[in-house]
C-alpha cells in the first residue's frame, strides 16, 4: 500500500531515480518551542467607547447624515465628470470626422474642400 501512495501509477518504483525509502538518521533530538505566557493575556481586554455602545445616538445620526452627504457629493461630482467626458467624446468624434472629410477631399485633388460660413458678412 505504501508502494501505490509514493507511485500513483501503481508500479514498483525502479529506484533509478528516487530512492523509495527515506532514511533519517538516529539519534536526532527535537526541542519543542513554547513560548512563555505574557503578561498582556492576563488582563482583560475593554473594546474602545464607540464600539462598546457607549456612545450617544444623536452622534451616530449625525455620523450617518455627514456620511450620506458626502457620498451625495461624490455622486453628483462622478455624475458631472460623465457628462463632461461623453460631451467631450463628441465634440472629438465630430472634429476626427470633419477632418478625414476634407482631407479626402484635398486628396482627391478637389480646390474647394472647406465649408463657407455665408452666415457672417465679410469683413
Amino acid at each position: 500500500m505504501t508502494a501505490m501512495a509514493d507511485n500513483l501509477s501503481g508500479n514498483r518504483p525502479s529506484g533509478k531515480i528516487a530512492p523509495t525509502q527515506q532514511h533519517w538518521p538516529t539519534g536526532m533530538t527535537v526541542i519543542p518551542f513554547r513560548r512563555p505566557p505574557s503578561r498582556q493575556a492576563t488582563r482583560p481586554v475593554e473594546p474602545p467607547a464607540a464600539l462598546a455602545g457607549r456612545a450617544s445616538a444623536p452622534s451616530r445620526a449625525s455620523d450617518e447624515a455627514a456620511e450620506d452627504r458626502r457620498r451625495m457629493q461624490q455622486n453628483v461630482a462622478v455624475l458631472v465628470l460623465v457628462v463632461v467626458l461623453l460631451a467631450l467624446g463628441t465634440w472629438m468624434i465630430d472634429r476626427l470626422i470633419a477632418y478625414s472629410r476634407a482631407m479626402a477631399c484635398i486628396e482627391s485633388g478637389h480646390r474647394s474642400c472647406m465649408k463657407l460660413k455665408v452666415d457672417q458678412p465679410p469683413r
